[in-house]
């Protein structure tokens, strides 16, 4: 075979294992592109957690002494499993807030508001002696899977923080904001304050906006009579607020006709009130504030 033959045979062998070695590349780099979620593997230790999600003395049940960031959580079954959970949440501050009835098979589902951590129960069902060994706490712990969202645990600090003892979660839309009566917001303290005052209605959430946007207030949706004064004070941040952060409030008092105000450009959350004098109105009304408010985009 002349050189000139070898050469060009030589080219298309290196082009051949170029394009072999690039879909190579390709196919583990799309394994990993679009990942949503990862495995986690917490430890169960022996023992249990009880109605107030705390922990108890048990020998016939595992559980996770250390909480895990829930976000995303799921969990499936090993097909021939011989266990049963339960999952326990709990807010920021680690206060038990809610858990799952006992699930007997896989289970995907939203954390209740503030849900930032769980922790895990694992329930035996055909432990004869109801007393579990080491070699069966490893048995047992690894016919649960779970799997929580990538990032789950850097997120837990861009969604929730705490005002004072109080755990407030950061939602993204103005219909998932969740009102709560009594509650008002010392704008000068920066303090959520509650329990003491039934003129005030104030969102335990905070709502992630774009800057220089507008808030609406629809009061017909209310159907308020012409005598009943309504205010709202829209409270905003340039950062995810912590007890030294500052803040500007704003009113939409619809006494002086008004329903709209604009937000700084540099706001990145806000927080509501409701003031009103009517406490029976406001409690009745207070679940469904949410949906007389819209941010949208200036007109130009």
């Amino acid at each position: 075979m002349g050189n000139k033959k070898r050469k060009i045979l030589k080219t298309i062998g290196l082009v051949v294992l170029g394009l072999g070695v690039l879909g190579g590349v390709i196919a583990v780099t799309s394994h990993f592109i679009g990942k949503t979620e990862v495995d986690i593997h917490p430890t169960f230790e022996i023992g249990g957690l009880n109605e107030q999600g705390r922990y108890e003395k048990d020998k016939s049940t595992l559980y996770t002494e250390n909480k895990f960031a829930c976000e995303g959580l799921k969990a499936t079954l090993d097909f021939d499993a011989q266990i049963n959970y339960q999952i326990f949440y709990y807010d920021i501050l680690d206060n038990y807030l809610s858990s799952t009835d006992v699930l007997k098979e896989g289970y995907s589902g939203d954390a209740p508001l503030n849900g930032a951590y769980a922790r895990i129960k694992i329930i035996p069902t055909t432990d004869e002696d109801n007393k579990i060994s080491f070699i069966e706490k490893l048995k047992y712990s690894k016919q649960l899977n779970l799997k929580v969202a990538k990032g789950a645990e850097g997120n837990v600090d861009k969604k929730f923080t705490s005002l004072n003892g109080f755990c407030v979660q950061v939602v993204n839309n103005v219909t998932d904001s969740v009102f709560e009566y009594g509650y008002y917001w010392n704008s000068v303290t920066l303090d959520l304050i509650g329990g003491a005052l039934d003129s005030a209605c104030t969102a335990k959430t905070l709502l992630a906006v774009d800057g220089g946007y507008d808030v609406h207030v629809d009061y017909e949706k209310l159907a308020l009579t012409e005598d009943q004064n309504f205010t709202i004070v829209v409270t905003q941040f340039k950062e995810l607020p912590k007890s030294d952060s500052k803040n500007v409030s704003k009113m939409i008092t619809r006494k002086d006709g008004e329903n709209v105000v604009s937000l700084d450009k540099d706001t990145k959350y806000v927080l509501f009130t409701v003031w009103m004098s009517e406490s029976e109105f406001l409690s009745a009304n207070c679940g469904s504030f949410q949906n007389i408010i819209s941010i949208e985009k200036p007109k130009s």
